[in-house]
């Protein structure tokens, strides 16, 4: 017997097939990620990695986004964020195709901090499409740690977290947010995750196999 995951199979070995896992029908996976130019060793892996993993589901209802941020080419309140996907969410291939353009030439203040907050506020201020119907999942990549222009803190984004209203949310639902970060800032972001140390990731190594395995392991419990 092992831990029951959601492939089909039987895995704890007590006569039923991927329960207690979150069936979710349709998911929106958001991913935020940092272009300045120190993520420049990180691009290429991350656009392997990511779509590696997203193209076991294009046959899916599920759908993603993609924010960018520090932008040079827009100036706003939101850590200079950019919604790539302002038009609606995309399916596996649209995603792959917008994270094959991605470069690492953005500015160098990256207020990953105020961006997150943006992203998972109900209000929502960057005109994520969010679908009514979906379960939100939000992964931030960066090498840098907590950074703000406005006194935004992680605790913060845990607060709104912990209450999510974004999607098809249910009163009492937690988001699930996760930060692939460099090592030495792991632990700033802990309070925006419920004090739960799985939600903060290495960056390190670049490597799309590793980052692939990455999101899987993220995505183990959601039985698709």
């Amino acid at each position: 017997p092992s831990e029951e995951v959601c492939d089909g199979i039987d895995n704890d070995c007590d006569g039923e097939i991927d329960e207690e896992l979150n069936a979710y029908e349709q998911v929106d996976m958001i991913f935020v990620i940092d272009i300045s130019g120190s993520m420049c060793p990180y691009i290429a892996a991350l656009y392997q990695g990511i779509s590696g993993y997203v193209a076991d589901f294009e046959e899916t209802e599920h759908r993603f986004g993609l924010i960018v941020h520090p932008s040079l080419w827009h100036d706003n309140d939101h850590g200079d964020a950019v919604n790539m996907t302002a038009s609606g969410l995309v399916n596996a291939a649209g995603l792959s195709a917008l994270l094959s353009s991605l470069g690492c030439h953005g500015g160098g203040f990256e207020r990953t901090t105020d961006v997150i907050e943006a992203v998972i506020d109900p209000i929502n201020p960057l005109g994520i499409a969010w679908r009514q119907d979906s379960f939100p999942y939000v992964i931030s990549i960066s090498d840098e740690g907590p950074q703000t222009n406005w006194n935004n803190h992680p605790h913060h984004i845990g607060s709104l977290a912990s209450n999510c209203q974004v999607a098809g949310c249910q009163p009492g639902d937690v988001l699930e947010l996760y930060f692939i970060d460099a090592w030495n800032y792991l632990s700033s972001w802990l309070p925006a995750v419920y004090s739960d140390p799985d939600r903060t990731i290495d960056i390190e190594p670049p490597s799309g196999d590793r980052y692939t395995e990455i999101l899987r392991n993220i995505f183990q419990d959601v039985c698709f």
